[in-house]
């Protein structure tokens, strides 16, 4: 049981004292005597007295209204303290927001210089590899037969393809869908220097001109060698 109270001066001459009573439980209950002081103004006890013990028969919810019951018929139970939702400060929520986008920020930029990095050493591969390849290729053309007409005819469809192969893998200029003309046109998008321009371009003309003139193995010979001096001369220019 828990005894509180509320004082009251209602008048002069009159003081009124009220009591609420909270009980923890049901059954009969004895209210104690409660002492009563009267003092006077300058706090003089004047004179004192008890009230009277009670005998109080506390019932539950449930009796007095039986609509409320629980399924088992007992006693309703004390409801349970109302959860206090915890208020997250909005100054948190924007750190953690500006540290998720910062961390996916440096993600990107870690991401994108890895795949930078991994692009600019699949490009000097393949240009390291097209470098290699056109050299092994026009190696071989040594080994063909050239004492056979026909022979002629493909040795120098293969010289001007591997050269414009080179280029194109190399330098990224499309070479092989151009003609000689259209090559001597933009030759000014070719990063070599006259001579080696110069060189290059003969060869494709001679190549072009194969089915109407004649070429003695001494012509071949010379021609393969300039293309090979070619591509030996133009590998300089890969690292830029």
């Amino acid at each position: 049981m828990q005894v509180s109270s509320i004082a009251k001066n209602i008048g002069i001459g009159s003081f009124t004292a009220d009591y609420n009573f909270t009980f923890w439980d049901t059954g009969l209950i004895k209210i104690p005597n409660i002492g009563v002081l009267i003092l006077d103004m300058d706090s003089t006890l004047i004179d004192s007295m008890n009230t009277q013990s009670y005998l109080i028969d506390v019932i539950s919810v449930k009796q007095k209204n039986p609509r409320l019951k629980p399924e088992d018929g007992t006693i309703l139970p004390i409801k349970a303290p109302v959860p206090v939702k915890k208020k997250v400060a909005s100054d948190l929520i924007y750190q953690l927001i500006a540290l998720i986008l910062l961390a996916l920020f440096l993600i990107y930029l870690w991401t994108k210089r890895i795949n930078e990095k991994k692009h600019e050493r699949e490009l000097e591969s393949i240009k390291a590899s097209s470098y290699e390849i056109a050299l092994k290729k026009l190696k071989k053309l040594k080994k063909i037969d050239l004492t056979l007409e026909s022979n002629k005819k493909i040795f120098y469809v293969d010289l001007s393809f591997i050269l414009r192969e080179y280029i194109e893998k190399s330098f990224f200029i499309r070479t092989l869908e151009m003609t000689t003309n259209e090559i001597k046109e933009n030759r000014f998008l070719l990063p070599f220097d006259e001579r080696s321009l110069d060189d290059f371009l003969k060869i494709l003309q001679i190549s072009d001109m194969v089915k109407y003139a004649k070429y003695d193995s001494e012509e071949f010979k010379n021609n393969l060698d300039d293309a090979i001096k070619f591509v030996q001369n133009t590998s300089k220019y890969l690292d830029n």
